[in-house]
């Protein structure tokens, strides 16, 4: 049985809490692209759900005046092919008055369908959640055909077939521009994912994952990082430029 509690990072004297992280890396906006760093597990059967308690970090976010120019922190299961998926996590947008955005944040849910994305269903997230670890979960087939998500032990009110089988599980952030903040940074501390659990062959399991990242490349390596923190359920990643 879960207990769905907050749970708060300690914080040093004199460094600043996640909830007052942002940074500015320092990079470019170079359009529409997406990176990812993050901790994955492919079991070899059919993943039946993910938790983890992830760290609700407010990262610095490009205004690029652009539509959707978010950060997101989410759990995931899908195909290890990346044909489709099912998330449900935090999202953030800039602060950008010019645009009327004003760093507005989230919980969202976003699935596919025979390899076609849906448009993310939003739910506004108070803000005494941000530097604080709550839950976010999303299983397959609990509920037969259906994909279920819940935040904080709640199931969201969404309506999501299951129209494939999921063989991987994931917890990231993610940019949608080069020029934003990757959750987490070296100076601040890492975006938390912790008690992470993976659903397969009858049970939940530990995450025991591996890192992975979608880098930008050349002239832009090495932007982020992972770190094991306690596995195999605690993990984190972060900016390596914060």
């Amino acid at each position: 049985m879960h207990r769905f509690l907050p749970i708060v990072l300690p914080t040093a004297a004199g460094q600043p809490s996640p909830a007052a992280a942002k940074c500015n890396p320092g990079r470019p906006d170079r359009g529409n692209e997406f990176y990812q760093a993050g901790w994955r597990r492919t079991p070899g059967t059919t993943v039946g759900g993910i938790y983890s308690n992830i760290l609700n970090y407010s990262p610095w976010v490009y205004p690029t005046g652009r539509p959707w120019p978010h950060t997101s922190g989410w759990a995931m299961i899908q195909q290890s092919s990346g044909a489709n998926w099912a998330q449900v996590g935090w999202m953030e947008e800039p602060w950008d008055p010019n645009h009327q955005l004003y760093a507005k944040r989230y919980v969202f849910v976003q699935w596919t369908v025979n390899g076609s994305w849906n448009t993310p269903i939003l739910f506004d997230q108070p803000a005494g959640d941000v530097g604080v670890l709550w839950e976010y979960k999303v299983l397959y087939n609990n509920t037969p055909g259906k994909f279920t998500f819940f935040y904080k032990g709640t199931q969201l009110p969404v309506d999501a077939n299951a129209g494939w089988v999921p063989n991987q599980g994931k917890t990231a952030g993610e940019i949608k521009t080069l020029g934003s903040q990757m959750p987490g940074g070296t100076n601040y501390g890492d975006m938390w994912m912790a008690g992470s659990n993976i659903w397969y062959s009858g049970s939940w399991r530990p995450f025991s994952a591996s890192y992975f990242e979608i880098e930008p490349g050349s002239p832009y390596p090495n932007q982020w990082g992972g770190t094991a923190l306690a596995p195999p359920y605690d993990y984190g990643i972060h900016d390596n430029r914060c």
